[in-house]
């Protein structure tokens, strides 16, 4: 805590230092949306996009919410800000451009979303064959309308999808407006087939993608099932009934088409 303290003191001197060495500064507020307020005292990280994040400064708002980093002028760079507010990690990228200061404002949120305010906006899903498997790539578009806008966390993963059996190269990347795609890890669940991922639900819409190969043996090839979304649970304190969860039911896969789309429709809670 004193090195982070004397290292905030230093900062205005590494700033002039560094800019008139050729440096950029990386400059932006975070503010809670939820109530309207910026976040004061709150820790920003800076990361470089260098084939994996790479964290390279670290500091904190001031009263007003602000924050700066001072980094070397290099075109090539990516950075992302990274904002950690109460249990959800906020990414925005921060890229080069004319000047020498880029902006990066961070929007964080309040968690308390519902199970009903998640409601899936699209879903497309392509197969590609091969020999002896088939590629499978489904694209799932979530929204949460959530007032006053809400983070969706749940603990038990804030999306939930099944696959049709046994597969392999199980692949899952979520991207939301900022259009940067984050690699996700899907967790098993304690229903066969069926995986969750743990990646926050911000207000507005967020892509999930998932994909994998679909061996054309054994069981797996007389199952005309594609995969189905059945996001998001919500377990109810009573003991004597099941969780209930807003499910998309399981489309059949046309017969003469490569690729299934289902229309827009609004999640419920049972």
């Amino acid at each position: 805590m004193k090195i982070r303290r004397i290292a905030l003191l230093l900062l205005p001197l590494l700033t002039l230092l560094a800019l008139s060495a050729g440096a950029v500064e990386i400059v932006g507020r975070v503010t809670n949306a939820t109530t309207g307020q910026p976040v004061p005292g709150q820790f920003v990280n800076l990361l470089a996009l260098r084939g994996q994040m790479v964290p390279i400064r670290e500091t904190e708002t001031n009263s007003e919410g602000r924050y700066r980093f001072v980094v070397a002028a290099n075109p090539s760079e990516r950075f992302l800000v990274q904002v950690p507010y109460r249990g959800v990690t906020y990414s925005v990228p921060a890229a080069f451009g004319a000047g020498e200061r880029i902006t990066a404002d961070v929007t964080v949120y309040d968690a308390g979303a519902r199970a009903d305010d998640i409601s899936l906006q699209a879903e497309t899903i392509f197969f590609e064959p091969h020999s002896g498997h088939v590629r499978v790539l489904a694209f799932y578009a979530m929204a949460n309308r959530s007032r006053p806008p809400r983070a969706y966390a749940p603990d038990e993963g804030s999306f939930r999808f099944a696959v049709p059996g046994p597969v392999g190269d199980l692949q899952v990347t979520a991207t939301r407006a900022s259009g940067m795609p984050l690699r996700q890890q899907p967790q098993p669940t304690d229903k066969e087939n069926v995986y969750a991922v743990n990646f926050p639900l911000h207000p507005g819409e967020t892509e999930f993608q998932v994909s994998y190969a679909l061996p054309m043996s054994g069981s797996c090839r007389s199952s005309s099932k594609p995969p189905a979304a059945t996001w998001p649970c919500r377990a109810r304190a009573s003991k004597s009934k099941p969780p209930a969860c807003a499910r998309s039911p399981r489309p059949r896969r046309p017969r003469r088409a490569s690729t299934w789309s289902r229309p827009k429709r609004r999640a419920t809670s049972r």
